[in-house]
Formats: C-alpha cells, sequence, structure tokens
C-alpha cells in the first residue's frame, strides 16, 4: 500500500443579507427533497431557505510535491 501526503485548508463560508447582516440557522429542517434548512438574517429579520446551515465549512486538498 502506498501512501500520498496531502495539505488541507478549511474554509467558513457565511451567507449575508443584502443589509449588511449575517443569515443564521432557526435550528429547523425541512423535510424535502433534497432537505432545506430556514435562516433568518440577525440584522433585519428577513427569512431565507438554503439547501445547507450557514455558516458552513469546506475543505480543499491540494497535492504536496
Amino acid at each position: 500500500m502506498k501512501e500520498r501526503k496531502l495539505v488541507s485548508k478549511t474554509y467558513t463560508i457565511f451567507a449575508y443579507c443584502e443589509c449588511g447582516g449575517d443569515f443564521l440557522p432557526t435550528g429547523m429542517m425541512l423535510t424535502s427533497y433534497p432537505p432545506q434548512y430556514p435562516h433568518v438574517c440577525n440584522k433585519c429579520g428577513k427569512q431565507e431557505t438554503a439547501y445547507r446551515t450557514y455558516p458552513a465549512m469546506i475543505t480543499e486538498t491540494e497535492e504536496t510535491k
């Protein structure tokens, strides 16, 4: 078995409102397919749904030389 070493970077993705606030999850999930997650703006109270909860974390991987 061979091994390889990778460098991974983690990013946090925020969803933001046009008023400048951030969308935060309400803790609920809609049982649609695919599931949707209601969010509310922490500044103006606007509500939107998304296919993931925000803030979200993703990881991107690069192969080292």
